[in-house]
This record gives C-alpha cells, sequence and structure tokens, in this order.
C-alpha cells in the first residue's frame, strides 16, 4: 500500500494502515521572523480540536482519536 501525505497549512496528514491517518502539526521553518507566534497557535489549535473530540467522543460520525 502506498504512503499517502497531505500537507495542510497547521497539519500533516499521513495514512500509516487502511483505517488508520496520523496528523502531526507542521514545524515552522527556524528563520521565520514568526515561528514562536506560529508555533503557538499551532499548538492551540490541536488543543482545541482535542476539547471539542473530547466533548463529541461517542458520536457515531466523529473520527475516533488517540492524544499521543
Amino acid at each position: 500500500m502506498a504512503v499517502l501525505t497531505y500537507y495542510g497549512s497547521t497539519s500533516t496528514f499521513c495514512r500509516v494502515r487502511p483505517g488508520v491517518i496520523l496528523k502531526s502539526p507542521v514545524e515552522v521553518w527556524e528563520e521565520s521572523a514568526h515561528r514562536q507566534e506560529l508555533t503557538k497557535e499551532i499548538a492551540h489549535s490541536f488543543f482545541v480540536e482535542w476539547q471539542v473530540l473530547t466533548k463529541l467522543r461517542d458520536h457515531p460520525r466523529i473520527v475516533k482519536s488517540v492524544r499521543l
């Protein structure tokens, strides 16, 4: 099976096996003048998404997630 990867503005998505997608935050370029600010914004986005998924955890149309 081919590895499928999608690059979003704040995340990278990669299919690791059938039915399992790994979502990870993008790394901001080290030389970016806004690296610290962007890294904090991305971390905050992941935190908010985790809070929403935790509240909706048992809904049949919400993807199951594991926080690593």
